[in-house]
């Protein structure tokens, strides 16, 4: 019964993170006002990236640890984090079906800004994050 329970632990925790990434992309998409421009999305989306470079930087630290190493916390913090609280936060489908209805010039500057800056965000949150937590790139 133990083996079954540990089994299901990691999807477990990317559905319970996946439930707690939707409804905070609720949330934010729900208090942004749109003026033509998939303004929510595109927050989203770069947030979501600048989170998921702090994420795997916390993930880099906690996972060696001698502290840690044992507790099933530890092997769940990726799976529940970035794949889940950040993978129903993020939305790459509403950001495709966005592009479709914008005008094609305003959807390429869409297009290109949300990969570049989105590249730029996990940057910086890496950064951020290994310069706040001490760890070497």
């Amino acid at each position: 019964m133990a083996d079954r329970f540990e089994s299901l632990q990691v999807p477990l925790a990317v559905a319970a993170g996946g439930a707690i990434g939707a409804v905070m992309r609720w949330g934010l998409a729900s208090g942004l006002v749109s003026d033509g421009f998939p303004w929510a999305t595109f927050v989203t989306n770069l947030s979501g990236s600048f989170a998921l470079g702090v994420v795997l930087v916390v993930g880099e630290i906690i996972g060696p640890h001698p502290r840690h190493r044992h507790k099933p916390w530890v092997r769940l913090w990726r799976p529940f984090m970035a794949t889940g609280v950040l993978g129903g936060f993020t939305t790459f489908s509403t950001f495709v079906l966005e592009i479709e209805r914008l005008d094609a010039g305003i959807a390429l500057v869409y297009l290109a800004s949300s990969v570049v800056l989105g590249l730029a965000a996990y940057s910086a949150g890496n950064a951020v994050a290994r310069r706040g937590f001490g760890v070497a790139a």
